[in-house]
């Protein structure tokens, strides 16, 4: 292993343990709760409420690949990496989109793009759900997720060049292999086998990893990862969440000086 391998994989360990911590550092969030829309607050609630939700699914699914990673069970890694870099996905387009219309203050319109994100698919909810609720296909239809990647791709495009760096790859590496090896396609199916001394191959029921396939996967894990909270502290920005009295620092003083 070279010097710079080993400087990788230290940097990689510090990474995920850095972004594991901060997946629990978050310790509850609010309910949502049925109320009028009379105040920015009021009208930013759906896209909290979704962006807590996707918060919660990413967490699980990046515990879940820690887990897999101690099992050395690449299948089972291969597979959660791509549902949490679709996640990923899900979050990067969701702020940008939220962005461009909390600055036009089109509340409607981030309320039914929080709808279609958290409560939307292609095929269900079915067209009896659909209708019952009063709405139309349209207004809880998935967008496409190469739709959302190719959005996260525009704007980091525009970071890398800034910094005089190449092109965003978020969708080319999800394409090209993210999907592929969560798949059971060529790259899905590659680690059932292996290759032995004759030439010939075999379907080795006890192997699902080796050393270079963890490397691959950590790396796709804390550069993903590294993604979603970009557009996180995003999200806080957009919509920070306001203290109450018994959380502040100063609550002795203040609960003193009304006497």
């Amino acid at each position: 292993m070279s010097i710079d391998e080993a400087e990788q994989e230290k940097q990689n360990e510090k990474d995920l343990k850095l972004l594991e911590n901060k997946f629990l550092s978050e310790k509850a969030f609010p309910p949502l709760k049925r109320r009028g829309i009379g105040s920015v607050k009021d009208e930013l609630i759906p896209f909290k409420h979704s962006m807590h939700l996707i918060f919660v699914r990413a967490k699980f699914l990046f515990l879940g690949l820690l887990t897999e990673i101690e099992k050395e069970n690449a299948f089972a890694a291969y597979a959660i990496l791509k549902s949490f870099w679709e996640t990923v996905a899900i979050v990067g387009y969701f702020v940008l989109n939220a962005e461009e219309l909390i600055a036009k203050k089109d509340y409607k319109e981030l309320f039914i793009l929080s709808r279609k994100l958290v409560m939307g698919g292609r095929k269900f909810p079915s067209e009896e759900m659909v209708e019952k609720k009063g709405l139309l296909r349209e207004e809880i239809t998935h967008p496409n997720l190469l739709t959302m990647m190719e959005k996260i791709d525009k704007e980091w495009d525009k970071l890398f060049k800034k910094q005089g760096l190449g092109k965003s790859s978020f969708r080319e590496e999800y394409d090209n292999f993210i999907a592929e090896a969560g798949h059971p396609t060529y790259l899905g199916m590659q680690i059932s086998g292996r290759w032995l001394a004759d030439g010939s191959l075999l379907p080795d029921i006890k192997r699902s990893w080796t050393s270079e396939e963890g490397k691959i996967i950590i790396n796709y894990i804390c550069l993903s990862g590294t993604i979603f909270f970009y557009y996180w502290v995003k999200f806080r920005k957009l919509a920070p969440v306001k203290r109450k009295l018994q959380d502040s620092p100063n609550r002795g003083v203040e609960a003193k000086s009304k006497k």
